[in-house]
């Protein structure tokens, strides 16, 4: 596979993991801080009267955004390099500079 095609999967792949990480820290951070609001909320508590544990529906949700989100915001960059020069992702290197030619001015 040549450099032409590997960009464009290589920017969406970033942009996937990226939003995953970052889903997946989201998460993190608001289970950690739901405990610490509950604890200063109930301090002299025992045994929490709400349990701040997520369900696999809600932590499935999270993924799918995350990675949809990852999807659609990491697409823009390939194909509008794409549509700005779509020769040179068809042509060898040594190819496309050797076949382009200035365009005639007008005086």
């Amino acid at each position: 596979m040549d450099d032409a095609q590997l960009a464009p999967r290589q920017v969406l792949t970033q942009s996937v993991l990226l939003s995953l990480i970052g889903g997946a820290a989201g998460l993190a951070v608001g289970y950690a801080l739901s405990h610490i609001i509950l604890a200063l909320a109930f301090p002299q508590a025992r045994a929490m009267p709400v349990q701040a544990t997520p369900s696999l529906i809600v932590l499935g949700f999270a993924y799918l955004v995350s990675a949809a989100t990852g999807f659609f915001f990491g697409m823009p960059p390939p194909s509008f390099r794409l549509m700005q020069r779509p020769q040179a992702h068809y042509e060898p290197p040594a190819a496309a500079s050797a076949t382009a030619r200035p365009c005639p001015r007008k005086a």
